[in-house]
């Protein structure tokens, strides 16, 4: 068995211009958990740390997603490429089945062998939007994940709360796949929201943890905490 020590973390435009301070900050809240891998959302496209990966083509004012391993360098990410399932299609989501339609942002993919494989988005921020999106992953992974690669982590800014995504009209038992912090991950103007969790396969899901971690919102400058993830793989 290996379990893999995963952190994510939305860091709100982090970029060429972020100043030093904060920079040094979010680098100490990372090498401090001791992540075989650490994964961020967020990153403007000229971010020095960690190097961006872009997730929708070139285009140069999109946010992007950023991996570094457990010594702080960065890992280069692979663009993963969901279908539409009979599962999701079950839900007559108006929108259609092109992930990429749906998801204003794309999904990042970690392969790291062993039949793993995470996965990191950062959904759209509309709920019902979210809705979408999330259920089209949950739903293709489950299907996708077969017996040669069958364990799947998906961790992100899923911009919906889990007790909504269960109630997903696709054709899926999301309460066999979510694990979620025991506090909210989003400091919102009215309430605090569970925007960062993660889903896995129904395998490893007894066996994985999600907490969150604590930090300075003003020294970090991200309206998101970020998370903490052991996810044991048999």
């Amino acid at each position: 068995m290996k379990t893999w020590k995963i952190l994510f973390w939305n860091l709100r435009r982090l970029g060429l211009g972020t100043d030093d301070e904060r920079k040094s900050a979010i680098k100490t809240v990372v090498s401090k958990t001791g992540a075989d891998y650490s994964f961020f959302c967020e990153l403007t496209s000229a971010a020095s740390y960690p190097t961006p990966f872009l997730s929708k083509g070139m285009n140069p004012h999109q946010l992007c997603y950023g991996c570094v391993d457990s010594k702080g360098a960065s890992v280069d990410l692979k663009h993963g490429q969901p279908l539409a399932t009979p599962e999701f299609e079950a839900a007559n989501f108006k929108g259609g089945g092109n992930f990429a339609k749906l998801a204003n942002r794309g999904l990042g993919m970690l392969a790291l062998g062993g039949g793993a494989t995470i996965y990191v988005i950062h959904a759209p921020a509309a709920n019902s939007a979210a809705m979408k999106v999330m259920s089209y992953l949950a739903c293709w992974a489950d299907s996708t994940h077969g017996p040669a690669n069958p364990y799947f982590l998906i961790l992100g800014d899923f911009n919906i709360e889990p007790d909504s995504l269960e109630t997903t009209r696709a054709d899926i038992d999301m309460t066999s796949h979510i694990v979620s912090p025991s506090e909210p991950t989003y400091i919102g103007h009215n309430a605090d929201k569970f925007y960062d969790y993660v889903l896995t396969d129904r395998h490893t899901n007894p066996n994985t943890s999600c907490d969150r971690l604590r930090k300075s919102p003003r020294l970090h400058g991200s309206d998101h905490y970020p998370i903490y993830v052991e996810w044991t793989v048999p």
